[in-house]
């Protein structure tokens, strides 16, 4: 059914409506009976309940858990019998990951309902962290199911996260268009045209009626392209998820923060009248760090790490500065306050939660060891200049 090697996202993807009451009808389509284990988060335990009772009603058999909000995606992991056959998981981002892990692991198939629009990852066929600093990879789900009526009821946090993940793709944008100048990092054209077409799009309409499910539909679309483009590690993402782990809030939250940071990091470093080529001493330092953090394996993780010469990062140095002024032109036309004020404004408290989310040296320390699990783009290459290492 999962046609992942060929890159292709097969999953069977039924939208509409007050649906979420006929998940066990949907799902005959693609498992018509059996064993299923349905795993739901504890804020919308009340929409695992009334897909369990669909399910039962079709004739399944069905053992319900209830995951723990506050634990990592590993931890979360349940118990399922041998005799379970699928894994249904209700939830958002982490319940996602927490299924298709536990699917993984008993070599069974999976489906998800999802119940915000506050990630992409719905469409994911990989689990970036299981909490000890490893990553696994899985199958993308079988079918996914959304209720436009749940989406319309998602708590605002979740929608406030949902718009950072989509923010976040402006960083993953410009870092393409970075690494293809400095790294010879060949993306697809189309494809890249693409993803900033749908943020683009996203951002003229975003004013509009019905923001709940538009925004939805535009993570399922920068999913596809995404996961077509291959963007993997990028420096928004790893740096979101270091600021999630470590600051207590969502990934997707942490994201437009992450994008906010570096973005800025980008037109301060690029808009300077000279660049700094002046090779770090080591990065033992931020690795160590990084697996106190449990991040990464430290053994993992150095035995693969890449070491630049010191002629091939002088030559970046090079091209960088004859491509300085069109790279920072890039940002120049990126409105940073309105795109914040309009993202408080999801909050119900209007992002006052920001006043005390960090310090500037925390975010600092972060974008430093971010940095260091990033590929191809400018952040990585702020860090090799030396200059973050201070801030570990």
């Amino acid at each position: 059914m999962n046609n992942d090697k060929s890159g292709t996202i097969a999953t069977v993807e039924r939208v509409g409506r007050g649906i979420i009451e006929d998940t066990g009808k949907l799902l005959k389509e693609v498992f018509d009976a059996g064993n299923i284990a349905v795993i739901t988060a504890k804020p919308v335990e009340g929409y695992g309940e009334t897909v369990v009772k669909g399910l039962i009603s079709e004739g399944y058999a069905v053992r319900h858990f209830v995951v723990d909000d506050g634990q990592s995606v590993g931890e979360g992991v349940p118990e399922i019998p041998e005799f379970v056959r699928f894994v249904l998981g209700v939830g958002g981002g982490k319940i996602a990951d927490i299924t298709r892990l536990a699917a993984a692991e008993k070599n069974v198939r999976y489906a998800l309902v999802a119940t915000a629009p506050s990630t992409e990852s719905y469409l994911s066929a990989r689990v970036i962290n299981t909490g000890d600093g490893r990553g696994a990879d899985c199958a993308f789900p079988e079918m996914l199911i959304v209720d436009r009526n749940v989406l319309d009821d998602a708590p605002a946090a979740c929608v406030a996260a949902g718009y950072g993940r989509v923010i976040a793709q402006l960083t993953n944008l410009f870092d393409a268009e970075f690494s293809g100048l400095i790294y010879l990092k060949r993306y697809d054209g189309d494809a890249l045209k693409r993803l900033a077409d749908i943020v683009r799009y996203f951002e003229t309409s975003k004013n509009e009626e019905g923001f709940n499910g538009r925004l939805f539909d535009t993570l399922i679309k920068i999913a596809k392209v995404t996961r077509e483009l291959g963007l993997e590690n990028t420096a928004a993402d790893t740096y979101a998820r270091i600021l999630s782990e470590n600051l207590g809030r969502s990934e997707g939250e942490a994201s437009f923060i992450a994008a906010y940071v570096i973005l800025n990091a980008y037109r301060m470093f690029l808009s300077a009248d000279a660049v700094d080529t002046m090779l770090p001493s080591d990065t033992v330092k931020s690795v160590k760090l990084l697996e106190k953090m449990r991040a990464i394996n430290y053994n993992d993780y150095i035995t693969t790490m890449y070491v630049e010469t010191a002629a091939g990062f002088l030559k970046q140095g090079f091209v960088l500065n004859e491509y300085k002024r069109e790279l920072c032109g890039r940002l120049e036309g990126l409105d940073f306050s309105a795109l914040t004020r309009f993202w408080r404004r999801l909050y119900d408290d209007a992002g006052f939660w920001l006043k005390g989310y960090a310090t500037g040296a925390a975010l600092l320390r972060y974008l430093s060891i971010a940095a260091e699990l990033s590929e191809n783009c400018l952040l990585k290459y702020i860090k090799r200049t030396g200059f973050l290492e201070r801030f570990v």
